[in-house]
């Protein structure tokens, strides 16, 4: 992917020793913004001298300008890159549990399963996602169908806002209480 099909910030601090060594984040006092750069874009960043860093989401209006999700100059922040994340953090969620007799889990841990902002647990077949800020809801659409792709029965997903507000993004709320499994045992 070149750094010219896409637009361009950079780095006014030396950050990519920390960025490589994992920080997901650069801050808006840290880096200088093309203008027009739209809440939600992917963004390249590169350092002073013009070499390529990392890839991320853009945030207008939060202090974390940059959520990173890529430090491969060839990896896109496209839908291809959300699945196959989440396909990953499945992945290692059926190694620590026994899906069949565990209804309810984190699916996703943002930073921790490398989706910076993105957070989705499970209930039995109930998905309540949780985005940190306007960059990482872009993924919104995406991570719906995404969800729906993956193989986990999914019959609604449920967006959690601040305090008590919720939107269905799919399918239909649960009309009471969702009984999960631990272990076996229905809760």
């Amino acid at each position: 992917m070149s750094l010219a099909s896409e637009p361009v910030a950079t780095l006014r601090r030396d950050l990519g020793r920390a960025l490589r060594s994992g920080h997901p984040w650069i801050y808006r006092e840290a880096l200088a913004v093309p203008p027009g750069l739209r809440t939600g874009e992917s963004v390249a960043v590169q350092d002073a001298g013009g070499r390529f860093v990392a890839r991320g989401r853009y945030a207008a209006d939060s202090p974390l300008a940059v959520r990173v999700y890529t430090l491969d100059p060839a990896e896109a922040v496209d839908d291809a890159l959300l699945r196959r994340r989440l396909g990953q953090a499945l992945a290692l969620r059926r190694a620590a549990l026994e899906l069949r007799e565990t209804s309810a889990f984190r699916l996703c841990n943002g930073e921790g399963d490398l989706l910076p902002g993105v957070v989705v647990d499970v209930y039995d077949t109930v998905a309540v996602v949780r985005f940190d800020d306007a960059a990482a809801a872009a993924w919104r659409d995406a991570l719906v169908a995404a969800l729906r792709g993956l193989d986990v029965p999914v019959t609604a997903v449920i967006e959690r806002g601040r305090g008590a507000q919720a939107a269905v993004l799919f399918g239909a709320a649960p009309g009471g209480e969702v009984t999960i499994r631990e272990h076996g045992t229905p809760m």
